[in-house]
């Protein structure tokens, strides 16, 4: 009898410790929670959330990526092109921006919810490939 409460308590225990660790491993790569104005890495599909969860923004998918790679000889410098998701209440936005200045890289939304692009990484280079998960858009954000 007295091995039960004794195997109740090890095992909340073991329950305990593993919720703390997947609750550090998901504060690292989970969803972010800011104050506006703000600029954040938003990396690729996570999520930005704004007040107080009400709205949020969702780094969907990376379009195209045709900035000149380091290593190589180009005419001009080249674009990334983002695909952003906005809800507020229960209106999604889809948008694209860019990473060039002579294309969109800032929108401004209902509410006066302001987005720009200001980087996006890793920069291409001639000898790597990346994969989507890989990237991460530097956002401002402010209202």
């Amino acid at each position: 009898m007295k091995r039960i409460p004794f195997l109740a308590g090890f095992i909340l225990l073991i329950v305990l410790v593993r919720c703390g660790q997947s609750g550090a491993a998901n504060d690292e790569t989970g969803p972010i929670a800011v104050t506006l104005p703000d600029t954040v890495d938003l990396a690729f599909r996570d999520t930005l959330f704004l007040n107080a969860g009400q709205d949020w923004i969702l780094f969907d998918s990376l379009a195209h990526d045709s900035r000149c790679p380091t290593g190589a000889t180009c005419v001009w410098e080249g674009n990334a092109e983002i695909s952003f998701s906005v809800y507020q209440d229960t209106l999604r936005h889809a948008f694209a921006l860019n990473t060039h200045p002579n294309f969109r890289t800032d929108t401004t939304l209902a509410a006066g919810l302001s987005i720009a692009v200001l980087d996006l990484t890793p920069y291409p280079h001639i000898d790597s490939t990346y994969q989507a998960e890989q990237y991460a858009a530097r956002v401002f954000v402010d209202r």
